[in-house]
This record gives structure tokens, sequence and C-alpha cells, in this order.
């Protein structure tokens, strides 16, 4: 008997060109575009979150050290606070004051290395390069000076503000004379002269019985 081919049925798939309706290709392409617009929607309000995010952290940060830090006690004397912020700026006039001295040493030819091994540049030099050195006895002083002030105030003990300018004056090393006198032209000082004058002799003294000029 002959034999029979069978025909197997080819499987058409659902979503072929023959099985879409004329108007569901233009369908498709509109939910297409929408998933995609959608999700780049989607991807931008991410993005402004997360910045948004950062931005709040960063403005937290900022608050929190330039508001909040500042504003904390690193020692009480007697009831009365010192501040991060005062001990920042005498760590900071302290720390400037150190370096003005020691470039100025520099400047006149010195070696600072051979100054290392000597009283006080070495303490200088140490506390420059290491803060919390040059941090703790900033703190001290501030604390001694705080119980100067109270003693003071208890004895009835007053400076006067000409006597606190001249202290800081002579300790910052700063001539206020000097200062005024920049871009001033020095004036020539005149000096004496010597004028040579004619030596006029003294007559010869009279004797009893001449008269100058003739005799008797």
């Amino acid at each position: 008997m002959p034999s029979r081919r069978r025909r197997r049925a080819r499987a058409v798939p659902a979503d072929s060109a023959e099985n879409i309706a004329p108007g569901a290709d233009e369908a498709s392409f509109k939910s297409r575009a929408e998933r995609e617009e959608e999700l780049q929607k989607w991807v931008v309000r991410g993005i402004i979150a997360v910045v948004g995010v950062l931005i709040l952290l960063v403005a937290i940060a900022f608050a929190f050290e330039q508001l909040y830090i500042p504003n904390q006690v690193v020692a009480s004397v007697e009831g009365a606070g010192i501040t991060v912020r005062d001990f920042r700026q005498e760590y900071l006039l302290e720390r400037n004051r150190l370096l003005l001295q020691l470039n100025q040493i520099q400047d006149s030819g010195i070696d600072l290395q051979q100054l290392s091994q000597q009283e006080p540049y070495s303490t200088w030099i140490n506390e420059v390069n290491v803060p919390d050195q040059l941090g703790l006895r900033v703190l001290n002083d501030m604390i001694d000076d705080r119980l100067l002030a109270l003693e003071a105030t208890s004895r009835n003990v007053a400076v006067d503000d000409g006597a606190v300018r001249q202290a800081v004056e002579a300790y910052f090393g700063f001539d206020p004379t000097a200062v005024a006198l920049i871009g001033v032209e020095p004036t020539a000082t005149p000096e004496p002269t010597i004028t040579p004058t004619q030596n006029v002799s003294p007559p010869p003294p009279a004797t009893p019985g001449t008269t100058r000029g003739a005799t008797t």
C-alpha cells in the first residue's frame, strides 16, 4: 500500500500578521510607547529623589557642623563654659602667631633644624606639627585665663583698655607707630656744620707809667 504522508499542521503564532486585526498594531505600539514614557518618568523621579536626599544630607551636615558643634562646651570654669567656637578662634590665633615667629626666624637666615633642639623653639615646632599638643596647651591657657579673670573680679581688680591694648601689641609684636609710617618718605635730619672763624689775639696788658703807643 502506498505510504501516506502525514501532513503536520503548522502552528500559526497567535501574534502573526495573519491573526492581528487591522487596528491591533497601532494599539500595541501605543501601549509600548506609553510604557517607555512611564518608565522614563519613574527614572526621572528616582533621580530627583536621590538628588533631594543628597541635598538634605548636605544641609543637615552643614547645620550640624556650623550650628551645633560650635556651641558645644569643651570645658567649664565655675559654671562658665568654653565653647568649641571660642577654642577654635584661640587655637587659630596661637598657631598663626607661632608660624609668624618661626617664619621670621627662618627669614633671618637661621636654620630651624639647628633650633629644634633648643627651647622654646623645639616646643613651637612640635606644637605647629602636632595639632593635639597645641590644642591641649591652648585649652589649658584658656582655663587659666578664666580663673584669673574670676579671681580678679572677686578682688575688684580692673584693667583699662589701654593696658590691654598694649599687652596685646606686645604679645604679637605689633608696633602701631611703624605701621602708621608705612609709605611715608623719611625726611633728612639737618646736621650741624663747623664754620671757621678768625682768631683774634687779645692785646697785651698795659704796664704802669706807659701808654699804648707812647712812653713817658
